[in-house]
């Protein structure tokens, strides 16, 4: 069975404690409900500890020396035994148990104090980590703004390089239908291209000096005509010989205009040219028609008809 203290009732964790000497108490105490340090209990001798008396027991001795009494005359009074063996013998001595509380609360509140420490050492570091950890995640969410920046931009990129990948592939596939259609026609360019290295070709200067030599050609054929005043007869003769002649003139040269001309063939708007200078009255070369005349003037004229 576990032994109890008498003044706490608590168990006995150790030999720590004090009993009672006297055979019919033996009660025991700890030894901080009886306000003994350990260096003193250590200092106790064991003979002093087997006649140690607990304070209830001092108390129901009496104090005074009745002896004499018929009542206690047989009663042996310990001549040997001193007050000061004795902790509440003492005038104005304190209670175990008040001591032994007061000591408690004393203990209590330096153990608050030092847990009060403790915990406002913790929460100060609590703190400075909280802190570390709000400008950690201040600076990842920053970082997250603009990695979401950058990937925005990315997939813009990623859309117009999608549609100037689906630009080249319709590219692609119009050039190949070119190069077929190339391919296909190629023969029939390469035959052009034979032709016109047969046919000859002239140069703007040829033309020119072909046209010039023509030119120079009908201005040499000069026609004679007659600029006189005849009789009413022959003047009439004349006329007709002079109409026939134009007409005659005319037809050659309206002939001529559609065929080729030193390798050069004249088309329909030169011919609207020529007819309109026609009507105007263009200068003309006829030739002339009947014998001469003595009284007839004759010269060449290159231009136009004189009457």
């Amino acid at each position: 069975m576990a032994v109890k203290c008498n003044g706490c009732d608590g168990v006995m964790a150790d030999r720590l404690y004090m009993k009672c000497s006297r055979g019919e108490c033996g009660k025991t105490y700890h030894l901080s409900c009886l306000a003994i340090t350990i260096e003193k209990f250590k200092e106790f001798t064991l003979e002093y500890r087997s006649q140690w008396t607990c304070p209830e027991c001092v108390c129901s001795i009496p104090k005074g020396n009745n002896s004499d009494t018929p009542v206690r005359s047989h009663v042996t009074i310990d001549k040997s035994f001193t007050p000061g063996n004795y902790l509440n013998t003492g005038r104005g001595s304190k209670n175990p148990n008040t001591s032994f509380v007061a000591n408690k609360e004393d203990i209590i509140i330096e153990e608050i104090r030092e847990f009060r420490m403790e915990m406002k050492n913790k929460l100060e570091d609590q703190i400075k980590e909280y802190k570390l950890l709000k400008n950690r995640f201040t600076k990842s969410e920053t970082e997250l703004e603009e990695l979401k920046k950058q990937v925005k931009v990315l997939q813009e990129k990623t859309a117009i390089i999608s549609v100037l990948e689906t630009k080249i592939e319709i590219l692609i596939h119009k050039n190949e239908l070119l190069e077929a259609s190339v391919n296909r026609k190629r023969p029939l360019i390469n035959n052009i291209e034979t032709n016109v290295q047969k046919e000859p070709t002239l140069s703007f200067a040829k033309v020119v000096q072909n046209n010039k030599q023509k030119q120079v050609v009908s201005e040499i054929t000069t026609m004679e005509c007659m600029a006189t005043k005849p009789s009413d007869l022959v003047r009439s003769e004349e006329k007709a010989q002079l109409d026939n002649g134009c007409k005659i003139l005319k037809t050659t040269q309206t002939s001529e205009k559609g065929e080729e001309r030193n390798g050069i063939k004249f088309g329909d708007s030169e011919k609207k040219k020529e007819q309109e200078s026609e009507k105007e009255g263009s200068w003309k070369m006829l030739p002339s028609r009947g014998p001469k005349r003595k009284n007839f003037c004759t010269y060449g004229v290159s231009k136009k008809i004189l009457w």
